[in-house]
């Protein structure tokens, strides 16, 4: 196995909505040593172009590679949904601007004036999760200083209701701790444009707000030799992850056209491919037994919301099931997945991930 990658260090950036409010940065790990443990060779590089009929790649500089057989993780491109004076968040590099942002907020409050922050998800491909988590996390360290009720958080989406990808049962729980935290939700919003003092949504519709950050729009990667939808991702196959039409060619995480990019749903990708090269090179795989789930760690800035639903339906979970004192899966890691975690840690050890768990006791369900 060989991995080509760009960067060095390996960034786990579902951590990183804690950066504006922790003083412990995003969990890093040189990724030598990650791809070592792994039992592969890195090579430093940018992936360029896929040549299926040579099989081989090239980098981007100009190098080519050869391949049996290849997969795809190169993560979509992340390009601003609102202009200044909107900050985008993408990751820790913004965790900064954002602090700024929410301490110049609890400043104006504590001056004796209102103030409205808001946390704006776009419409289309990507993972709404970040903006519930800094918008309660900002809500907390606004009431922590004294800033409340001048300052008002306003968590502004095009859904109908708080995560509502995660089924009823923990949508109404998000709701419940979005309204404890005094988050104003503001539903059915595909903002467009902000001018400083509105957001600017379809059919006129127009949201004050005094400060904004914004999640960026994903877009596809564009890797010449690669089919591309209209949005620019690389079709691939549900059952395991293959790019129609190309022989021995994988795609799993956001480069992928599955609408939700969730870490998690990566990892399941990613062993649907690795079931899929075992069987192909006639090695026995347990890898087969798969039903797609969110598994999902709400942080709220202070602890976690675990939620989970099945994607295909049919089952009782496919309503949602969540805790807020209980983990869903083992270790309850922001990306439930089966090896990573162990990786990052350093154990090695798989992870217990039940794909049809029992509810426990405490949670919440129907």
């Amino acid at each position: 196995m060989t991995i080509l990658a760009p960067d060095e260090r390996f960034v786990h950036r579902p951590l990183s909505t804690k950066e504006p409010f922790d003083p412990d940065p995003a969990l890093t790990r040189p990724l030598g040593l990650l791809v070592a443990a792994a039992g592969a060779t890195l090579r430093r590089g940018r992936l360029a172009e896929v040549r299926p009929d040579s099989r081989s790649v090239v980098t981007g500089d100009g190098e080519t590679i050869g391949y049996d057989t290849l997969i795809v993780a190169v993560g979509a491109r992340t390009v601003p949904a609102l202009g200044p004076p909107a900050i985008t968040f993408s990751g820790a590099s913004d965790a900064a601007a954002v602090r700024e942002m929410v301490d110049d907020v609890a400043r104006t409050a504590l001056a004796g004036r209102d103030v409205a922050l808001a946390f704006v998800v776009p419409p289309g491909p990507g993972w709404d999760l970040p903006a519930y988590e800094l918008s309660l996390a900002s809500a907390h360290a606004l009431e922590l200083a004294g800033a409340t009720p001048l300052a008002r958080v306003l968590l502004v989406t095009p859904e109908r209701r708080p995560l509502e990808i995660m089924g009823d049962v923990p949508s109404d729980a998000v709701a419940k701790d979005l309204a404890a935290a005094r988050v104003e939700f503001v539903p059915d919003a595909d903002v467009r444009d902000y001018d400083g003092a509105e957001l600017h949504a379809a059919a006129g519709r127009r949201i004050h707000a005094d400060r904004v950050v914004a999640l960026p729009h994903f877009t596809g990667p564009g890797i010449a030799g690669l089919p591309r939808d209209p949005q620019g991702f690389v079709p691939a196959t549900w059952t395991d992850s293959r790019v129609p039409g190309l022989e021995r060619v994988f795609v799993i995480g956001d480069a992928g056209g599955f609408p939700v990019k969730q870490g998690g749903l990566a990892c399941q990708q990613a062993q649907l491919a690795a079931h899929a090269i075992c069987v192909a090179l006639g090695i026995e795989s347990d890898l087969e037994a798969w039903e797609p789930a969110l598994r999902v760690a709400l942080w709220n800035g202070e602890g976690h919301r675990y939620m989970r639903v099945d994607l295909g339906g049919g089952h009782s979970e496919s309503v949602g099931v969540t805790s807020d004192r209980e983990e869903l899966w083992t270790p309850g890691e922001k990306i439930a997945g089966r090896f990573l975690p162990g990786l990052l840690d350093g154990s090695g050890r798989e992870s217990l991930i039940d794909w049809a768990p029992r509810p426990p006791h405490d949670i919440d369900a129907v």
